[in-house]
This record gives structure tokens, sequence and C-alpha cells, in this order.
């Protein structure tokens, strides 16, 4: 009985060895997996929208997968306003909103970015340098009621390039392109609990209080645009793209410190034109709308390695990237806004067809 207890006994422990064994080699694999990044599939038309609608630029996503859309109309403004439009996440209009406050100078309003904030509010970036207004740019925001924009008021004032928006843990994250000159750009952090009081103004006195970080472009660059995409990661650090220089930087919070600490992951020749990013916890790396080039990037967090998923050249009236602005992974793909306004070193030609595309996901 011992002998026969003792094999059962050598037999139970193989078993729970070789299961161990296959747990282990499946979670080897799994965290090989999550270092593999991503791949793309060929870009498919997820929306083609009408001539009112010439520059889709932002998007933020609900809890159901819906996708709220601002059209900024940086240049026919005059000719078809601005609007945020709600898309289901197959891609068909659900709503349209045209009614969004204009500024009480320029008399235009032109939403960027958006994100959706855990007090209900839908946050707007207003940037009114394409109305000619210096410093004139805002923070809109908008109660959301069962998936509806009610009433919209001014929530922040005085930023020159308002541009990317992300919301996180009680506070709205907004990139200004050009604070004070050429050179320079920023990023400002507002505590939404403050916002509910009184709008802020920002202005040289109260500008320290509000500016998380200032960048200075690389000394070989050209005049142009700074600090524009930006996200979080799993962990709380922060992502800001500068767009005219190549890099890209880390801002780590700490809990215990109100002085970030500030790292650049990296300055890359490939990096033409960081526009919108986004953190895709999967493949714990960060997509990047590579606005010049109508490329995707994808940045690898755990190896820092820089890859391009997708690159096409001029398009006209197709499903492939049309100077890709902003992107975000809804319903398993990867969904990308065309902007489409300018020409680029990729886009050489700018049509009436506003797009929006998607690709599949290989993971």
């Amino acid at each position: 009985m011992k002998v026969h207890a003792a094999i059962n006994s050598a037999c139970f422990y193989r078993n729970v060895l070789r299961l161990l064994g296959l747990v282990l080699s499946i979670s080897m694999a799994e965290n090989v997996f999550s270092q593999a990044g991503l791949q793309l599939g060929a870009p498919k038309l997820f929306i083609q929208l009408d001539t009112t609608c010439m520059t889709p630029d932002a998007m933020a996503i609900d809890d159901a997968g819906n996708i709220y859309l601002s059209i900024t109309n940086a240049t026919t403004f005059d000719r078809f306003g601005a609007k945020i439009i709600k898309l289901s996440k197959d891609g068909k209009i659900l709503n349209t909103w045209t009614s969004l406050p204009e500024h009480p100078v320029s008399g235009k309003v032109h939403p960027m970015g958006m994100a959706i904030g855990s007090d209900g509010f839908l946050y707007i970036a207003d940037n009114q340098i394409f109305a000619g207004q210096k410093n004139g740019s805002r923070v809109l925001r908008a109660k959301l009621e069962n998936g509806e924009i009610g009433k919209i008021e001014t929530v922040v004032t005085g930023l020159n390039v308002a541009n990317g928006l992300r919301f996180h843990n009680g506070y709205i994250y907004v990139t200004d392109a050009l604070t004070d000159n050429e050179r320079k750009s920023g990023i400002y952090r507002f505590r939404i609990d403050e916002l509910t009081q009184q709008p802020v103004s920002i202005n040289p006195q109260n500008q320290l209080k509000y500016l998380l970080h200032e960048m200075t472009l690389d000394k070989n660059t050209a005049n142009g645009v700074g600090t524009d995409g930006l996200d979080f990661d799993t962990h709380g650090d922060l992502y800001v793209g500068n767009f005219s220089d190549g890099t890209l930087i880390k801002i780590s919070l700490s809990k215990n410190s109100d002085k970030p600490a500030i790292s650049t992951l990296l300055k890359h020749k490939n990096l033409v034109g960081c526009d919108g990013i986004f953190f895709d916890k999967k493949s714990n790396a960060l997509l990047i709308a590579n606005f010049l080039e109508n490329s995707i990037l994808q940045y690898r967090l755990a190896d820092k390695q820089l890859t391009t998923l997708w690159k096409n050249d001029d398009a006209t009236c197709t499903a492939a990237l049309d100077c890709p602005c902003d992107l975000a992974i809804v319903n398993n793909q990867l969904v990308v806004v065309n902007f489409d306004t300018y020409t680029t070193n990729a886009n050489k030609t700018i049509d009436n067809c506003n797009t929006i595309s998607v690709f599949s996901i290989q993971r």
C-alpha cells in the first residue's frame, strides 16, 4: 500500500509539475507576446464624411465604444462652421452638434483635442490660433447626459495653441504647441474641481502654477509646432510628442512631489510630425499618428524600439492615410482620423474626401 501510495504521490507531483510547466510556458509566451507589439492589416474606410467636415481632428471614446469626433474646419469655418460628431464603434453617424460657443473676440470656435472626464463632462481644446487669436485658445466642457451633449461652457482661457487633451486622475492635461514664442511649447494641467468654481485665465502671473512642463525646440530645428499628442500608460506616466523635432518625452508624476521627473525617450528621424498618441495596454506600446509621413509608428515601452506599422504615399479619396492626426483602438480595430488640410512631405493633394481609416489588428 505504501508503494502504491508513493507511486500515486509521485504521479500526482509529476502531473502538478507538468501543469506548472505548462502554466509557466503559457505565461512566458504571453509575456513575449506582449512585448512583440502588434501588426496592422491594410487600411479600410471607416467612414467618409460629407463636404461640411473638411477637417476632422480628434476623438474621445466613451465606455460603450462610441466616438466623439471634433471637426475643427481650420480653413473652412466661414463656410461650414465647426461641429462635434458622434459615431458608433462601427462607423455610423449617431448625432451631430453644431452649436459650439464661439469665441467672443474672433467669433469662431475650432475644437481639437478632446477627452471624457470622470465627472461626466466632455473636455474640448478650442484652438484659436486658426482664428488669428494669440493667447485666445480655450478649454471648453460639455455635460454628457445619456450620450447627448448638453450645456457647453468655457473653463480655461489664455492658452495660445491649444492642441491635444487628456484626462487623468482628476486633472485635464492640455498641450500648447506654442506657449510664448516660436521655440517653446508646453503641457498645462488643471484640476477639474478648481474649474467648477470659475474659469481659469492663464496669464504671466499664474502661468507657472498650471504649466507642468515646457519644451524648447532643438536648436537645429526650424520654427514650428511643438507639443502635440499625449497619453498615459497604466502606471500613470505621461508621454508627450514634439511635432517638429522628432522627440518623445516621458513625464513621471509622483504622488509625493509636485515636481515631475522628465526624461527624453527618443529623438528619431522617422518621427516626423508626431501628432496623436494612443497607449495600447495589451502590447504595452505607444501608437503614434505620424502626420507628415502618412504613417503609423509603434514605440514599445519594454524594449524602447520604434517601428513603422504602416506607411503610404499621397492618398486621394481612398482608405489610405491622409495626414493622420489622431488614433485609438476601438472594437479591437485601430481607427485613424485623417486631417488632410495642408500639403506635407507625403500629402501632395488636398481633396474633398474627408476620411477616417480603420486597420485590423494582428497581435
